[in-house]
Formats: structure tokens, C-alpha cells, sequence
């Protein structure tokens, strides 16, 4: 994984003052120095201290506020208006930043390379050129997880190349993807991209068309924002005003006519009808296809070793997180490779509701998943990684999310990115729980866990993060899918709303680039860390689309109720929850979807916020 930056200006501009006296080229692989750019002392406001000094009294009068709302039959607006100015009167009123005054290209510059410095706290490097009488300034950040080395900005014949992610190509398995890409660029072109396997974003000089070329891969699994006035800066990390690269979409900026022209991927999506299958061998199909998808991101983490997990799961205990989590045990088993790996279960304290992270709903799943996982592979240590946030922390480390996840700016983007971020953390110390007697039953084992598990503080060293995320936009797991169906009656004929379903999850697919994965990617690569998506493979992505019928992602069933109506009841994911059972993960198959933010308790964490919604601005 890297961190791109790049300034592309017509006048030369001055090299950044954040390296220091850096000269045209300057690279440093000193960790002390590396973590001196980007390491950042964070600060409580004054209005957060007051939270923290008063939380006992503030939860009274967020009560006292809930039950005067409740009273519908007296008009309380007085009385509510009251409680609303005491609790302004304790927590007083939040004092805004005043911005950076980030107007010129080089401040934009400067301020931007401490979190890309970030992103890859192995390595970067700083490198001023001219070419067609422009000025060049290039910088990347490297987290070193594929071997040999390779440096960047990389430069083969007309090219120079900065690269951010992994590439799944059978001939890239054993060797540094970074330069497998030049190479393929060199004999091929920009062609050798557009169907190229793998999570990446890319900024490419072409010294010859004179042009630059920069995206994301097809779905989008890596973030990469430009902000082109006079002059095009291009980052894996945007500030305010710079617009998120589209992951379907190539971006081609002609050095001549200083214009950027957007040329659309074709992404190989069909929409289906209902259909019928061979249901249990597509079943057999869609396990073996995750399952290679899994392992090619499994087995290009270097170094690995058996002291230490080199990969974790960011782990709800869910479905989609488990089946991962299995297929990653399964093929280190078959590797005859018995590596660690870490479960990693985030839940925050609620000072508003008064419960503590270890009640949350994840928390309580996380556990009996990975229990069974444990007795189920026997032969790996599987770690589940409990990550408690409380109050202070969460208020400690808001604001560096919400820019973090920028452009996305919403009450819900912030409670699922700061679960992310705070899951993937390398600060905070977490419980890590290992299974020490795997023949005790599940109903003992809840009785007194204490006694049958290890228990030791921990932070987790595994720079790679295995994620579920695509699962419900390819099997249908979100509760849109299932109200498509919500008016349906026994008898009607059903295949308009398989068609809608069919239409809405390749929609899915192609925003969840905007709706997902560029802020996830901003918030945990922050850490130093990366996500791998094994359902966001993109051969995976083509053969469940257009091989799997709709009518086997959600399945109709009927029920009556008490008063004797008939009611449509959509299994959605049904046939990946097939798939669970093929895998022997029964005591997962049926478990419903909860959202992150619901699952951890990341969600309405401040006093008065109970009323607030998902689509609220923050």
C-alpha cells in the first residue's frame, strides 16, 4: 500500500518546507524520522472537556429531555427549551478551527504530506522534475508488504508511475506488483489497466502523449482525489473542495491543453431476470470462487510469521465477516501454514444511554463466532481482538475522522468510519481472547468464559485487514432490497421486482466507490494499514452478477399474521447463507444484517443526539 501525491503546475514552485531542505530528489526509510512528518498530538476542545467533567449530569438532563418529548399530550416546548440551556450552559459552545489558509498549490501540498506519510510509514520520497514546461512534484509513502522492494515514484522508458494498492495477476503472485505494472505499461500501454485484477489507484506520466493518466481501478477500492485549477493536484487523501475519482472511470489530463477528459471502464455487468440454476453446484461455485479470491490476497502479505498475525479480520461476527474469516483459516491449513490470525470487534461506550462497549451487539456475536471458528480450527491460534473506546477517546479523535472522510460528511458516515478507524487503531491497548480448552460446548463456555479462555493485553501488529464489505451490494443484504418486495401477494407474479432487485444491486456496485470504500480506505490507511476485499474481486463481482440469478439472492416466503394477513418475507443473502452452511458455519447462517454503527454502539454518542438522523450534516 502507498500514499500518492502530486502537483502538476506551470511555474516551478517551491519544494515542500514539511522534508525539510529537501532537494529535487529526496527519500528517507528511517522509521523515527518517517513517523516525526505525520505524527500528530491531539487535543480535547474546551467544550469536549466540559462533556467529559459533567456526563453524569448531562445524562440526567438528556432523560429529563426524553421524557418531556414523550408527553404529547401537554405542550412542553417551554420546559424543553429550558433543559436545551442548561445543557448549552455546561457544555458551552464549540469553537470553530479557523482554516488553514490553503489557497496557494504548495500549502495544499504541504499540508497533505503528513497524511500521506501516513498511509506507508515504511518509505517515501520526494522527486521535483520538469517536462513539456511543466513542473512535477511527486511524492509517495510506502507500507512495504510485497517483496522485492521497489520504490516510487518508479520511472521505465517514457513512463514514471506512482501506484497505490495490489495486483492479483497470476504472474504478479511472487513478485512486486509496482513493477510488474510498469512493465505491463511499457509493452502495452494504458490498456495494460482497464483489466488489470486488483485494488489500486494510479497516477501515470506519459512522456511521449504527453499526458498523465491517474483513477481507481474498476470498483474503486483504493481513494484518489484531484482538485485541478491552475494547477492539478492529485491525492490518495483530498481537503476540502477536491473532488473524489469515480471508480468506473479512467481521468486523462493532456499536458498540452491542460484539460482532464473522464473516459468511462466498461464494467461487465448485466442486469438478470428471474431464472433458474443448478443450485447446489452454483453453491459449490460461488464458495470456490471466494475462496481463490481469499487466498490471492492471503498469500501476497510478506513477510508472514508465526509469532505475530500478519492479517486481521475487522470482525462483527456477522455473516459476510465470518465466511472470510473461515476461508482464510481453511487456506492456511491447506498452505500447511498455521499463522496467526486476529479477529478484530470494536464497541464504544455510550455516556447518553449509559452502556459500556463489552454490551454492544457486535460484541456479543463476535463471540460466539469466533468461538466456534476456534473449535472448528483447532490448529491456528484464533485471537478475537476486543477494542473497547471510551467516551474520551471517541471525542479525542472525531475530528481527524471527519476530515479523514471527506467528501462523505454525514452523522452515518461518521459513525461507520470512526468504528473503522478505532478497529484498526494502533494505539490503544485491546483484550486479546484465545480458546484454551476447544472441547467445552458453547451454553458451558457462557457460563465462565474466564475459565476456558487466555486473556492478555494486546495491539494488533497486522497491517493487513480483511473486510465483507460487498456482500450485501452482490447477495442482496440491505433492508432497500428487501422492500421491494414489501406489497407483494402470494400469486402475483414476481419478476418486475426481481428486475428492480437485479437493477438496484449493480447500482450498488457501481457507487460504492463514493458510498463506501474511499472513506474507508482514508480512515484506516491513516494507520498505516490496508483493507482486502475477497467479494470485490472483479471476476467474483462479473460471475455473481451475471451467473446468479436474483430470484436466489432474496428468496420469497410468505407468512401469515395474527390477523390473517398474508405478508411477502424475503430471505435476503439467501443463497451466500447456503453457502455458510456448505461451509459448516451453521451457527452463522441465519444471523440477520446489523450495520456497523448499529452493531458497535458507534452511533449518537453525544447528549441531545437521539432525535439526530443518519442524513444529517455534520
Amino acid at each position: 500500500m502507498c500514499g500518492i501525491l502530486s502537483l502538476i503546475s506551470p511555474t516551478f514552485i517551491a519544494h515542500p518546507t514539511s522534508l525539510g531542505n529537501c532537494a529535487n530528489e529526496w527519500e528517507c526509510s528511517d522509521s523515527s524520522v518517517i513517523r516525526s512528518i505525520y505524527y500528530q498530538d491531539l487535543e480535547l476542545s474546551v467544550s469536549d472537556k466540559r462533556k467529559l467533567a459533567n456526563q453524569d449530569k448531562l445524562k440526567d438532563l438528556n432523560n429529563e429531555l426524553i421524557k418531556l418529548g414523550n408527553n404529547i399530550k401537554v405542550d412542553k416546548s417551554k420546559e424543553i427549551e429550558q433543559v436545551k440551556s442548561q445543557i448549552e450552559e455546561i457544555v458551552g459552545k464549540e469553537t470553530e478551527e479557523i482554516p488553514e489558509d490553503l489557497g496557494n498549490s504548495i500549502d495544499q501540498f504541504n499540508h497533505l504530506i503528513p497524511q500521506i506519510t501516513s498511509r506507508g510509514p515504511d518509505y517515501i520520497k520526494y522527486q521535483q522534475f520538469t517536462h513539456s514546461q511543466l513542473s512535477f512534484q511527486l511524492f509517495s509513502s510506502i507500507l512495504s508488504l510485497r517483496q522485492p522492494f521497489t520504490s516510487q515514484p518508479i520511472a521505465k522508458d517514457q513512463y514514471v508511475l506512482q501506484f497505490n494498492g495490489e495486483i492479483y495477476e497470476s504472474d504478479c503472485e511472487f513478485t512486486n506488483d509496482t513493477e510488474f505494472l510498469i512493465n505491463q505499461i511499457v509493452d502495452h500501454g494504458i490498456k495494460a489497466l482497464e483489466n488489470m485484477n486488483g485494488e489500486f489507484a494510479f497516477v501515470l506520466l506519459d512522456k511521449e502523449e504527453n499526458m498523465v493518466y491517474f483513477g481507481r481501478d474498476k470498483i474503486g477500492k483504493r481513494s484518489l482525489c484531484y482538485n485541478f485549477d491552475t494547477d492539478l493536484i492529485i491525492s490518495s487523501v483530498p481537503l476540502p473542495g477536491y473532488v473524489e475519482c469515480e471508480g468506473h472511470s479512467l481521468y486523462k489530463f493532456d499536458l498540452d491543453s491542460l484539460s482532464i477528459e473522464k473516459i468511462a471502464y466498461n464494467t461487465g455487468m448485466k442486469s438478470l431476470e428471474m431464472g433458474d440454476i443448478e443450485v447446489d453446484s452454483k453453491i459449490v461455485e460461488i464458495y470456490q470462487r471466494l475462496k481463490q479470491s481469499t487466498f490471492i490476497r492471503q498469500e501476497t502479505i510478506f513477510p508472514l510469521n508465526s509469532k505475530e498475525a500478519n492479517l486481521a479480520v475487522l470482525f462483527s461476527g456477522g455473516i459476510d465477516c465470518t465466511i472470510i474469516a473461515a476461508l482464510l483459516m481453511e487456506n492456511f491449513i491447506e498452505m500447511k501454514q498455521l499463522y496467526n490470525i486476529d479477529l478484530l470487534t470494536v464497541g464504544f461506550d455510550n455516556p447518553r444511554t449509559g452502556l459500556d462497549a463489552g454490551n454492544s451487539p457486535d460484541r456479543e456475536l463476535s463471540l460466539k463466532s469466533w468461538f466456534h471458528l476456534s473449535k472448528k480450527f483447532p490448529q491456528l491460534d484464533v485471537r478475537l481482538i476486543e477494542i473497547n473506546i471510551d467516551y474520551e477517546s471517541w471525542l479525542l479523535h472525531k475530528k481527524k475522522v471527519a476530515k479523514l472522510m471527506y467528501p462523505q460528511q454525514t452523522e452515518m458516515d461518521l459513525s461507520i468510519a470512526i468504528a473503522f478507524y478505532f478497529a484498526s487503531n494502533k494505539e490503544i491497548p485491546c483484550t486479546k481472547m484465545e480458546l484454551i480448552d476447544h472441547e467445552v460446548e458453547w451454553d458451558i463456555f457462557l457460563k465462565d468464559r474466564a475459565q476456558f479462555t487466555k486473556q492478555t493485553e494486546y495491539l494488533s501488529t497486522a497491517n493487513v485487514l480483511f473486510s465483507g464489505l460487498g456482500a450485501d451490494e452482490l447477495f442482496a443484504g440491505y433492508s432497500r432490497h428487501e422492500s421491494i418486495f414489501s406489497s407483494l401477494q402470494p400469486g402475483v407474479d414476481p419478476s418486475s421486482q426481481f428486475k428492480e432487485l437485479s437493477d438496484s444491486l449493480i447500482y450498488d456496485i457501481e457507487i460504492i466507490h463514493k458510498r463506501n470504500l474511499g472513506r474507508d480506505d482514508r480512515v484506516i490507511s491513516s494507520w498505516g494499514k490496508e483493507l482486502r476485499y475477497p467479494y470485490l474481486d472483479a471476476s467474483f463481482i462479473e460471475y455473481v452478477v451475471n451467473e446468479i440469478n436474483p430470484n436466489y439472492k432474496i428468496k420469497l416466503e410468505f407468512f401469515t399474521t395474527k390477523k390473517g394477513k398474508t405478508i411477502a418475507k424475503p430471505i435476503r443473502k439467501w443463497i451466500l447463507r447456503e453457502v455458510a452452511k456448505h461451509m459448516g458455519l451453521e451457527f452463522v447462517q441465519h444471523e440477520p444484517k446489523r450495520a456497523i454503527q448499529f452493531g458497535s454502539k458507534s452511533a449518537k454518542l453525544e447528549i441531545g443526539q437521539s432525535k439526530a438522523k443518519g442524513t444529517d450534516a455534520l
